[in-house]
């Protein structure tokens, strides 16, 4: 079982576009949005500072976890995500030519290293889920996945996304 803790993170300057797209879509939607990220990063001499991120918006943490497999089904056709995908970037710059400037927030982040298959990557989240109930955490609804290497050299056996769930602080 992989390990899951509390971790408190400093913030993360990013270099993102936003993307809505349903849940077959998200790999072709992805890997498009990070090549034209990544082209226009070289074309402007920016360099990377981490792996690339997507950052899941408007999640509902009890409808996902206590949904049932019919529901999930029909949600795998008509579930839309609202999405951030970027780069961490060394410092804060300008983001142009429809590019966002921002930045991932620093604070407590509920965290867990999924191994494996993107496909099964729902498996950590339950285990995560699990976890905050039986901690009493309160969860934003929001979620970030780091891919830590590259689908395109790595057997997908071998594939590690780094999972971060933000949570409220007290009197949020």
């Amino acid at each position: 079982m992989e390990k899951i803790e509390i971790v408190k993170r400093d913030a993360v300057h990013t270099l993102s576009l936003q993307a809505v797209c349903g849940t077959l879509s998200l790999p072709k939607v992805i890997g498009r949005s990070y090549k034209k990220i990544a082209e226009h990063m070289a074309r402007r001499g920016i360099e990377m500072a981490g792996a690339p991120y997507v950052l899941y918006r408007g999640v509902d943490w009890e409808d996902l976890n206590t949904q049932g497999m019919l529901r999930m089904a029909v949600q795998l056709f008509t579930k839309k995500w609202n999405l951030e995908i970027g780069f961490p970037l060394p410092e804060a710059g300008e983001g142009n030519e429809g590019f966002r400037e921002g930045e991932i927030p620093g604070g407590e982040y509920l965290q867990i290293l999924h191994r494996g298959s993107y496909r099964r990557v729902g498996e950590s989240y339950k285990l995560l889920w699990a976890y905050a109930l039986g901690e009493k955490l309160n969860l934003r609804p929001e979620s970030i996945e780091f891919y830590l290497n590259d689908p395109a050299t790595t057997p997908e056996g071998k594939l590690q996304t780094l999972i971060l769930i933000p949570l409220r602080g007290r009197g949020e």
